[in-house]
Formats: C-alpha cells, sequence, structure tokens
C-alpha cells in the first residue's frame, strides 16, 4: 500500500491468526519477500474466508505461501495432506523458515526448520580459542548438528587438511600468534573461527637466578654466621671428653 492508502495488495484472505493467537506473516530480513500463512479448499486450491463461512474441519488446510510484498508471485511452501503455519519466522540468512504444523484440532503438532531452495547449507567450525604449543586439538565443522566430512580447512590461508567422517580434524601449532581457521565444501557457506596461540610465559632462567640471589642476605664484615654441622660437632666431642677423664679420675681415687 502506498502511503496515501492506495495500490492496496491482499496476501489472504483468511485472517484467523487472531484464533491462533499468533501472527500468520512474517517480512523477509531483507523486505524483498513476505511469507504468510492461508486456509485453502485442498480441492479447489482456493482460499477460504472464515468471516463469510466456516467449512467443516476435513474440508480446508492451512499452508504457508511465499510472496513479494505486492503479493503477486505467490508460492505454496507446503505439501498437501497437513496443515502449517508460521511459527517463528526467518533464519538472519534468510535461507530457512521456522514453522510448525497442526493437528485435526488445529493445536500445534510439530515445530520444524524449513530450508528454502537456492540457498547453500549453513556450516559451523569449531575448535578451542587458546591452543597449547605442541598439542593437538580437534578441529570440528557441522551443519545443523550433523558431521561434514571432506570439508576443506584453511589455516591463515593455506590448506591444512580434509575432515574425517566424523567431521575432524587434528592439527598442532609451534608459533604463537592469532590464526583464522576457514571451512569450506561446495554447497556450504563458508564457516570462519579464529584460534590463539599465546607467547610461552615461562620465566628464564637468568631471571630466576636474580631472584634467589636477591633473596639471600649479602655477607659483611659483621655478619655472624650460624654455627654450622662441624663446630657442634666439635663441642660434642669435647663434652664427651671431659665426661670420660671425670669418671676415670674417680676410679684413680
Amino acid at each position: 500500500m502506498n502511503p496515501d492508502g492506495t495500490g492496496k495488495a491482499m496476501l489472504a484472505l483468511t485472517g484467523w491468526g487472531d484464533l491462533l493467537q499468533q501472527p500468520i506473516y512474517a517480512w523477509s530480513p531483507s523486505g524483498d519477500k513476505i511469507i504468510f500463512s492461508s486456509v485453502i479448499d485442498p480441492v479447489t486450491g482456493n482460499q477460504i474466508d472464515f468471516d463469510t463461512f466456516w467449512p467443516r474441519r476435513n474440508s480446508y488446510e492451512a499452508h504457508i505461501f511465499l510472496a513479494n510484498p505486492d503479493g503477486t508471485e505467490p508460492v505454496q511452501l507446503t505439501t498437501k495432506g497437513k496443515s502449517y503455519i508460521i511459527y517463528g519466522g526467518w533464519s538472519p540468512d534468510e535461507s530457512r523458515l521456522i514453522v510448525s504444523s497442526l493437528d485435526k484440532e488445529m493445536r500445534t503438532d510439530n515445530v520444524s526448520i524449513m530450508k528454502l531452495s537456492g540457498h547453500d547449507e549453513v556450516m559451523s567450525v569449531f575448535a578451542p580459542v587458546f591452543i597449547e604449543r605442541s598439542k593437538k586439538f580437534v578441529i570440528e565443522v557441522k551443519s545443523m548438528s550433523k558431521p561434514v566430512e571432506k570439508a576443506s580447512i584453511t589455516l591463515n590461508g593455506k590448506e591444512i587438511g580434509v575432515t574425517d567422517e566424523k567431521g575432524n580434524l587434528k592439527y598442532s601449532l609451534e608459533e604463537s600468534g592469532r590464526y583464522q581457521l576457514n571451512a569450506t565444501k561446495e554447497g556450504y557457506r563458508a564457516a570462519i573461527k579464529t584460534i590463539i596461540l599465546k607467547e610461552s610465559e615461562k620465566v628464564p632462567e637468568q631471571k630466576i637466578n636474580e631472584v634467589m640471589e636477591t633473596a639471600l642476605p649479602a655477607k659483611t664484615a659483621n655478619t655472624h654466621e650460624t654455627p654450622g654441622f662441624t663446630l657442634i660437632l666439635s663441642i660434642t666431642g669435647l663434652i664427651v671428653s671431659l665426661f670420660y677423664n671425670s669418671k676415670r679420675r674417680k676410679r684413680v681415687l
């Protein structure tokens, strides 16, 4: 509709969103398309207007349509045999919709994700953010929680291998720095992950020696050293000798 009220375009006859107490339409993030739910006659394919006619439950179905903002070029996305409605709208990249199927009583039966044609599969790459030097870590590649096999992995633009049947690839790093992991595969959207190998925080040996020397008190001319083991042993021997000589004198007397 134009700002002056002209150019109105009707998308759906059935205003049954109030009955379900939730929206039955959603704009795409880019604003190029709109999706909406409408009730149709499964035999004729025509929309049903609940304001003028209330059919028997087994004589109508709810389906999801995709159209231009002006209502032209409508495309039915869901198939016959079950009713579907918009549940959560679009994904941010416009490749998927969250929809809900309804049971015979028009209650939510199942919530699912619908992938639209013409879009690549989404893909994610997982790895620890902080890496230990020389220690192997696992790179995981998944699509909607499912492992992606034979995905090419690059590290700062250099290929380091492909994922196995579990979607994994093991690798290790030696040089500290920030690295960018990329996962690519035909038919999938590229995934990116940043990992970091920090510089070692090990204290140099020279620094350790300096700390130890600083902790020990410096010797001066007035410093009195604590008697050592040799001095204590000498004093003990002298006491024993005096005691032995004293006993000998008593025997002589």
